[in-house]
């Protein structure tokens, strides 16, 4: 009997602290302290959020698949003075952040602390292209007869042409202009700045909200790249479910 009781003992015990790993976390907070006014800082933090998580893997080597799913990232306005950061929640029950703590707050610091560098040096840029993607989408929903939506193509980057063709990007707009029926208004939502990367250019993500005549509000995205001759798209893409 006392054997049996020892067991249940030892396995209550181990279930128990097995139910405690579960909540073990540790929390890195990246201060994003560029301009005297916090709510300008706050925005900085905020526009951070939304870079492609696979940039962000990228430069984070212990940001992989097996350590993704115990670490989250957002924007965090402490409360008692208006400063934000980028908080890093780290769920160390999982094994694989476990082991790759040190290392992992290491490279989201680095990461981070270059990418605020990088995003803001590049904010006058953004100023400028809010209106040139502005006029791009003006012309890409233009069906006027006189209108030739290909020479929206003309003006891709090499590396675009190589992945869709004119025709392929011609049928693109006819679905979009299909499911959209008109465009009804276009305002900027953020931008960011990315560094070339697997054979893509430096690049600046605009990113637009479109009210289309169907009723839908979809993010239109335009990726401008600096060239000789001017800005040319990068990338481009619709997404109908997006923030």
């Amino acid at each position: 009997m006392n054997s049996i009781v020892a067991k249940v003992a030892s396995i209550f015990m181990l279930g128990a602290l097995a139910a405690c790993n579960v909540n073990i976390k540790d929390i890195q907070d990246i201060e994003v302290d560029v301009f005297d006014d916090q709510k300008a800082n706050q925005e900085l933090a905020k526009a951070l959020i939304f870079y492609d998580p696979s940039y962000v893997a990228e430069h984070v080597d212990g940001y992989d698949s097996q350590t993704s799913a115990g670490i989250k990232i957002a924007a965090f306005t402490r409360a008692s003075d208006g400063r934000p950061s980028m908080r890093i929640t780290y769920n160390l029950s999982k094994p694989a952040v476990a082991q790759r703590h040190a290392q992992l707050k290491q490279e989201f610091s680095a990461f981070y602390i270059t990418l605020i560098e990088q995003h803001v040096a590049h904010m006058p840029e953004f100023e400028e292209l809010v209106p040139v993607g502005i006029e791009w989408i003006d012309k890409f929903f233009d069906t006027s007869p006189d209108t030739r939506p290909e020479h929206l193509y003309e003006g891709f980057g090499e590396k675009l042409k190589s992945l869709m063709t004119k025709e392929q990007f011609l049928q693109w707009r006819s679905k979009v202009l299909s499911e959209m029926s008109s465009l009804e208004g276009t305002s900027y939502v953020r931008s960011q700045h990315y560094e070339a990367l697997a054979g893509f250019p430096e690049s600046n993500a605009m990113y637009y909200r479109l009210k289309a005549g169907s009723g839908i509000s979809p993010l239109f995205k335009l990726s401008f790249s600096k060239a000789a001759e001017g800005w040319q798209v990068t990338a481009l893409g619709l997404y109908l479910n997006a923030d």
